[in-house]
C-alpha cells in the first residue's frame, strides 16, 4: 500500500504554513504648518464656531417662530436651508471627530 501522493504532501504543507507580513513603514508625515497657516486656522475655525453658534440660535428661533404665514415666508425658508447645511456641516464633523480618535 502506498502512503499519499506527492501531490497531497504538497498541499498538506502548503495548507499549514504560516503567513508573515512584512514591516510596512508609516506614510509620509506632514510638515509642520507654518505661522501664518496657524493663523489662518485659527481664524477659520473661530469663523466657523461663530457660524454654528448663530445658526443654531436661528434654529431656536425658527422653531419658536409664532406666525400663522412661516412658511410662506422667504426669510423662514432661507433659514430651514441654511439651518439643513449647518445640521450637514456638524453631521460631517462628528464623523471626522470619531476617525481621528
Amino acid at each position: 500500500m502506498e502512503g499519499p501522493s506527492q501531490e497531497a504532501k504538497m498541499e498538506k504543507e502548503t495548507s499549514t504554513r504560516t503567513v508573515v507580513k512584512t514591516y510596512q513603514p508609516p506614510g509620509p508625515i506632514a510638515p509642520a504648518p507654518s505661522p501664518e497657516e496657524e493663523t489662518l486656522r485659527k481664524e477659520f475655525t473661530d469663523l466657523i464656531v461663530k457660524l454654528l453658534t448663530k445658526s443654531n440660535e436661528l434654529a431656536f428661533e425658527l422653531a419658536t417662530v409664532e406666525c400663522d404665514k412661516a412658511n410662506q415666508c422667504d426669510v423662514c425658508k432661507k433659514a430651514k436651508e441654511l439651518i439643513r447645511v449647518v445640521k450637514d456641516i456638524v453631521k460631517l464633523q462628528r464623523k471626522i471627530t470619531s476617525i481621528s480618535r
